[in-house]
């Protein structure tokens, strides 16, 4: 695994009387400080000078980089420095807070620390919606190309094919971003939506179910052992 990467789309809503732009600014500031104050609990630094950026603020902390965008840069300035004082004016019925995106890329070695983490986070923040999470293979890695061969091999397994193309493994439906054959430069991804807690995923059996029925490949270890064969 080279990466795993959780999403979580999460709706702002201000207070009462505040612009949309400024409740979502709100909403961001309380996330980002609820992230250091749990990263501070479990003992990880946090490094928030990439806040400063323009473009996609970060937080980089011990096996998780929290990346968000959505609000207006200039609000989200005045509640981490000092707010500007502004007359205050009520949202319209129709005008709806725009939505901010939190990505948490997370190193794979630290999933089992770092899951909770973010389940404590979501809970903590009551942020909405599900998990969007998208895990990339190493270059090594390659998925089935025959669509028969790749039948055969889940039959009678805890893996099926679903009809719109994508798999099911227990409670947990998934796809391929990009189901490439070997020599495409583009890595391979497998994606799915979770809803509940990520400590509950069954992400280690997934992938391992995945490797033994050799729906996955990793063509380094497989060269390797038609080497020794010779």
């Amino acid at each position: 695994m080279k990466a795993l990467c959780c999403k979580d789309w999460v709706n702002s809503r201000g207070k009462q009387g505040d612009s949309s732009e400024s409740g979502g600014a709100d909403l961001l500031v309380l996330g980002l400080a609820k992230f250091v104050k749990l990263c501070a609990s479990q003992g990880l630094d946090c490094d928030e000078s990439g806040l400063n950026k323009i473009w996609h603020p970060t937080i980089v902390a011990s096996g998780v980089v929290l990346t968000f965008e959505g609000v207006n840069i200039a609000s989200i300035s005045d509640f981490i420095e000092e707010p500007t004082e502004q007359p205050e004016r009520r949202v319209k019925s129709a005008e709806k807070p725009k939505p901010i995106r939190h990505e948490f890329e997370l190193a794979p070695e630290l999933i089992e620390e770092t899951f909770p983490l973010l389940d404590q986070w979501k809970i903590a923040t009551r942020a909405k919606g599900s998990y969007s999470i998208r895990l990339t293979f190493t270059d090594a890695v390659v998925k089935e190309p025959k669509a028969h061969q790749l039948s055969q091999r889940i039959y009678r397994s805890r893996i099926s094919l679903r009809s719109d193309g994508t798999f099911r493994f227990g409670n947990v439906d998934f796809s391929f971003g990009n189901p490439r054959a070997s020599g495409s430069r583009d890595r391979l991804r497998l994606e799915l939506q979770w809803g509940q807690q990520l400590a509950q995923l069954p992400l280690a059996e997934l992938i391992t179910a995945l490797f033994t029925l050799r729906v996955l490949v990793n063509t380094s270890q497989a060269a390797r052992r038609s080497k020794r064969q010779r």
